[in-house]
């Protein structure tokens, strides 16, 4: 690495993390504007208490989610900065071309996304679980119910799939529903529901106005109705548990689900 690398790139992380330092404190100075009546209200809330359970995970959590604007904006500040110092005037005078200027611009971005990506997949997900527990426990007038989840996937086997756009657990109802059966990448079999119900007694679900398809190598069947009682390899707790616990858990852990 040459000299220049070295040194775009140490001017490239300074702006970096100066960017960071300036975005972060203006986040912290809104939320405790708007929390400090909250955290007033719990005599037994201590000042360590706030920083360790609620500040710090707030930190990482808008850190990382920061880090793409700090990246975009100290790229500006330090191209401009060589800019009006004359020092890419003097880079292209010595020959450099304007690719070779790039690699440490390039060579920064890739590891800032790989310090992003680390934090996205294994850091914050940690965090958002204390910070979670910290807003439901001192925060939040109305407990979160934990009863609705959106727009849920899940895997049931190597070949069967079932989606979700919303299923409300007090109630065991669900809208928008299918389930998908592969053959490797071939469909083979699908059913579709304008409404889905849990069946606690019997464990079965009601589908409602549901469509039907079978797939043959020559021709499809395909069967409508209003309703239907049937059998699934899944349980409610099991879409609450993707669609809740998923931004608390480091992908490691959901890759296993």
């Amino acid at each position: 690495m040459r000299i220049l690398d070295k040194y775009i790139l140490k001017k490239y992380f300074t702006s970096f993390i100066f960017v960071l330092i300036i975005l972060i404190p203006i986040a912290i100075a809104i939320n405790v504007s708007e929390k400090i009546d909250k955290f007033l209200e719990h005599a037994n809330l201590g000042v360590i208490e706030i920083i360790n359970d609620y500040y710090i995970p707030f930190i990482i959590y808008y850190g990382a989610t920061f880090m793409p604007l700090a990246l975009f904006i100290s790229t500006i500040f330090l191209t401009s900065k060589l800019a009006s110092n004359t020092e890419i005037v003097a880079i292209h005078s010595a020959g450099i071309s304007y690719n070779r200027f790039l690699k440490p611009y390039i060579i920064g971005a890739i590891i800032i996304g790989l310090i992003s990506f680390m934090a996205n997949h294994f850091i914050v997900p940690s965090a958002n679980k204390s910070f979670e527990e910290f807003e439901e426990t001192y925060l939040r007038k109305t407990k979160k119910t934990k009863t609705n989840v959106d727009h849920v996937s899940l895997q049931l086997s190597e070949n069967d799939y079932v989606y979700f756009r919303n299923f409300n657990l007090r109630t065991n109802r669900g809208f928008n529903f299918s389930y998908e059966v592969f053959d490797g990448l071939h469909l083979k079999y699908k059913i579709t529901a304008q409404s889905i119900k849990w069946n606690e007694k019997d464990s079965t679900f009601s589908l409602t106005n549901y469509k039907e398809r079978k797939l043959f190598p020559l021709n499809d069947s395909i069967e409508t109705g209003r309703k239907l009682d049937t059998t699934f390899n899944f349980f409610p707790k099991d879409l609450l548990y993707v669609g809740y616990l998923a931004q608390e858990m480091p992908s490691f852990q959901l890759s296993n689900i």
